[in-house]
């Protein structure tokens, strides 16, 4: 089924910290050495894995939980359930626009759902500062895309995938800026030759220091309920390479050019045959088959580098965005489900039919997942909807 595109609503603070006090000293209180499985060697790849740790669940009372995960390491990097827990989390993506675009009415819902389901953390698939990543670690569009958006206690621990700082470069006198910030942002400098679109800017640790929440890796994998549910997140970028053949950002630092596609699969494929989990999860930025572009349903990258692994390993669902609606796709031959969140902002409402898709949505939300032994509950939430979810599903394992 198809859900109507819900109205823009009016853009409220994007913070609430003023009225709410201080987010420092909260963000002080909370511990951060979290650990995290496995980081992958490959460097630092075009879309950076972020991982954004703080405690989870907190939920209204205002309260900061103790950390649930204890153990340190060299990351600080998966913020998880206690070892037997079964995790609950959101999945929401391309979010990042200083909290328009119904960012700050998503963020509310998905606040009052994660208190209301207990959720141990939120994943991100992508796209998260917009319009085209950050200039530098001093970017303001980092504290006003993030840090006063997702301010509520509910949701304050974070697994990200980031796609977005590859989108542009700064321009030059006599070019056209188009979406880039101009040469006066108080990141830099006018031409500062070190103000310059980079994903190399997530990987910054001096981000941990504006928010110590910010936690960055690249391609990586989380283990949960003592080894029986593992996430795998992949960066997507490099795999797109034929799409983005003539991008002009491909060749920023950090960028494209620098990435290989097919290392980025090995490194996918060893990850999932070595693991022994019951549950294997894959999260992306990129889908793999789509409703919402009228030149076809699949992208066919995707489909011929990234499916055959998630068919051949037994992954029961792959998370994505890029697509700015929520679609829940299955083609039965595949196996898997397909679960697309990247109404986190702005959206794009229009489908071009509904092949393998029992829900499709127009406008903003995100998607609330709670897993059991035997079936992984997939919710989508809208922002007008707050009582019960617009589409639900039980995903068995395979």
């Amino acid at each position: 089924m198809t859900a109507a595109q819900e109205p823009l609503l009016p853009p409220s603070r994007a913070s609430g910290l003023e009225a709410g006090g201080s987010s420092s000293r909260l963000f002080e209180e909370l511990p951060w050495q979290i650990p995290h499985r496995r980081q992958s060697g490959a460097g630092l790849r075009l879309c950076a894995s972020l991982v954004l740790v703080v405690t989870a669940a907190a939920a209204l009372q205002g309260t900061v939980m103790p950390s649930l995960c204890a153990r340190g390491w060299r990351w600080g990097c998966a913020c998880a359930p206690p070892d037997a827990a079964w995790p609950r989390f959101l999945v929401v993506g391309d979010w990042g626009r200083r909290g328009a675009h119904n960012q700050t009415h998503t963020a509310k819902a998905m606040a009052r759902r994660a208190a209301a389901m207990g959720a141990h953390f939120v994943v991100s698939t992508g796209d998260n500062i917009y319009p085209s990543g950050l200039l530098s670690p001093a970017d303001p569009a980092f504290k006003e895309s993030f840090t006063h958006v997702y301010h509520q206690r509910s949701l304050q621990c974070w697994a990200i995938i980031a796609c977005h700082p590859l989108r542009a470069r700064l321009p030059r006198p006599g070019q056209d800026y188009g979406e880039s910030n101009k040469p006066d942002n108080p990141a830099c400098g006018a031409w500062d030759e070190g103000c310059f679109f980079s994903p190399l800017h997530q990987l910054d640790a001096r981000l941990a220091q504006r928010d110590p929440r910010w936690r960055c890796a690249c391609s990586y994998s989380l283990q949960f309920a003592s080894g029986q549910v593992e996430l795998f997140f992949i960066d997507t970028t490099p795999l797109m390479a034929e799409t983005y053949e003539k991008a002009p950002w491909r060749d920023n630092r950090g960028g494209l050019t620098e990435q290989s596609w097919e290392a980025q699969l090995v490194e996918l494929e060893a990850q999932l045959s070595w693991s022994a989990a019951r549950w294997k999860l894959a999260v992306g930025h990129h889908p793999i088959r789509t409703n919402h572009r009228a030149w076809g349903h699949v992208f066919k990258e995707m489909q011929e580098r990234v499916e055959p692994l998630l068919i051949r390993y037994g992954v029961a669902a792959y998370f994505n965005g890029h697509d700015h609606n929520l679609q829940h796709l299955h083609a039965p031959e595949a196996g898997y489900h397909q679960i697309t969140s990247g109404a986190g902002s702005r959206v794009s409402p229009k489908f071009f039919g509904t092949k393998d898709s029992p829900f499709q949505h127009g406008g903003s939300g995100f998607v609330a997942v709670t897993m059991q032994p035997q079936a992984l509950r997939v919710e989508y939430w809208g922002i007008q909807h707050t009582d019960q979810p617009l589409f639900a599903i039980d995903v068995p394992p395979r």
